[in-house]
């Protein structure tokens, strides 16, 4: 042996021995850095996947969002209108009241001339 290496064998086998544990773990720390790669790019694809859906979804809820505004829109219209219909029916029937109680006078007063046209009849020397 030359001079060169006066380093002992057990420590020179030591050595080869660390080196190629740490040549093995270099290569493992590798080859998991590369799953994790893989798996990193699976998992975009499949979040790419269900990206579209949610997407149309939140359109969705939108639109329904959009539609339930309308709906609740119109149902105060709806209740302004009847609002007024009320008004309008109890003025209405406020109106016939009225013509009814009219009516009523109107009616018992022709059945006064009536009674009296009558009794008039009966006895007309009466006078």
């Amino acid at each position: 042996m030359s001079e060169q290496f006066k380093t002992p064998l057990p420590i020179r086998l030591f050595l080869v021995v660390a080196a190629v544990v740490l040549f093995k773990m270099v290569y493992d720390i590798s080859q998991q850095n590369r799953e994790n790669q893989l798996a990193i790019i699976e998992l975009n694809k499949k979040i790419d996947k269900l990206s579209i859906p949610i997407a149309n979804a939140q359109q969705d809820v939108e639109r329904l969002n959009t539609g339930f505004s309308k709906i609740i829109k119109g149902i105060d219209r709806m209740g302004m209108e009847i609002g007024k219909s009320t008004r309008n029916v109890q003025l209405i029937q406020n109106d016939v009241h009225e013509e009814m109680s009219t009516i009523g006078k109107k009616i018992s007063n022709i059945s006064n001339q009536l009674s009296t046209i009558q009794s008039n009849t009966r006895s007309p020397f009466r006078r």
